[in-house]
């Protein structure tokens, strides 16, 4: 992908100082966000019929989580164990066998990435599966939030620069589930998941691709899925469109962020390839009106959403219905491609 100048892709009309630049994917990279949201992890026979998910989930919502909670701490030293060394905010891990599928499977990828390289992904697999004792020399880089305080421990740290490597070896356990391998993690502290200080840094570790990342892509990313959680969100009802959570903690129809992200980006980017779509052609107040007109037209056939997808449950509808977001229970690539760029389907 070619890189571009930061102002390209952005409509006129909108103010790009309110951009807050961030990024990066996903384990399964099918857009539709139904597997990782499932909610068979309820006992539905135990329950109220109208009983809602996130009424369970919230039960303990007053509880937050920091760096300092023993829950956190515990799941970091599952998936990290013990630091090799810790230098002023930095510490090292080595992680061998079966300790690197425990962290790949269970680290939190950043909910705002870059667009992910398919191709990077496979040559990587490949590369790993042809070694007899494959090492990834290049680190994992994860972020660890100091000042951040959240219902979910599992956001208290993420994934910021590995995600292709993280892509590899997912497909890779889907091959050989007791692959071995070496990888080297870094762990920096920083202070809140949107500061200044973690979006500087976040660029700052992905300018060091070995292909061309273009930014401007996140960016605008970033600012449609702004607009749609002021747009859909519910302050009274303390609904959430798009959460930035680790995969437990997000129930349709809310969206996980980085699963929307990767929809947005590789929209964003499929529209730019075939059709040399700059900012000059996309109006964002223009997206988000077909958001809400969509959002509109397909809150009116209830029945046809759970007949399109068979995991759809009652509760889902009923939030949905409470909520007045139906968005979050459709074929989220069709959703994108129908919002985003419509004029050129």
């Amino acid at each position: 992908m070619n890189n571009n100048s930061d102002d390209e892709f952005y409509d006129s009309n909108d103010d790009i100082n309110n951009i807050v630049p961030d990024t990066s994917k996903s384990e399964d990279e099918d857009l539709l966000d139904e597997d990782l949201l499932d909610e068979d992890l309820l006992d539905e026979d135990l329950l109220d019929e109208d009983l809602q998910e996130d009424e369970i989930v919230n039960e303990n919502e007053d509880k937050t989580f920091d760096v300092n909670s023993p829950e956190y701490k515990e799941y970091l030293k599952e998936i990290l164990g013990k630091p090799e060394y810790t230098i002023h905010n930095i510490s090292s891990f080595i992680l061998d066998d079966k300790k690197v599928k425990k962290f790949i499977e269970n680290i939190k990828d950043y909910g705002e990435n870059l667009q992910i390289d398919e191709t990077h992904c496979k040559n990587l697999a490949d590369s790993l599966l042809s070694k007899v004792n494959p090492v990834i020399h290049e680190e994992f880089t994860i972020i660890e939030y100091t000042k951040y305080k959240t219902d979910d421990f599992k956001s208290l740290c993420e994934l910021f620069d590995g995600h292709h490597r993280k892509r590899a070896f997912l497909d890779i356990f889907k091959q050989k589930s007791k692959f071995n391998s070496v990888i080297r993690i870094c762990l920096i502290r920083s202070d809140y998941p949107e500061s200044r200080q973690t979006n500087m840094l976040f660029r700052e570790l992905n300018t060091r691709k070995p292909f061309e990342v273009d930014f401007t892509l996140s960016d605008i990313s970033k600012l449609i899925m702004t607009r749609l959680n002021d747009e859909f969100n519910n302050s009274i009802t303390d609904f959430v469109f798009i959460k930035d959570k680790s995969d437990s903690k997000v129930y349709r129809p809310s969206i996980q962020k980085h699963i929307i992200n990767n929809a947005i980006l590789s929209r964003l980017d499929e529209l730019k390839k075939r059709y040399n779509i700059n900012k000059n052609h996309l109006n964002i107040n223009l997206i988000i009106k077909n958001f809400i007109a969509y959002n509109n037209d397909i809150s009116t056939n209830k029945k046809k959403i759970r007949d399109d997808d068979k995991t759809i449950k009652e509760t889902m509808i009923n939030k949905a219905s409470r909520n007045k977001c139906f968005i979050g229970l459709v074929n989220l690539s069709i959703l994108v491609k129908k919002c985003i760029g419509e004029e050129f389907n």
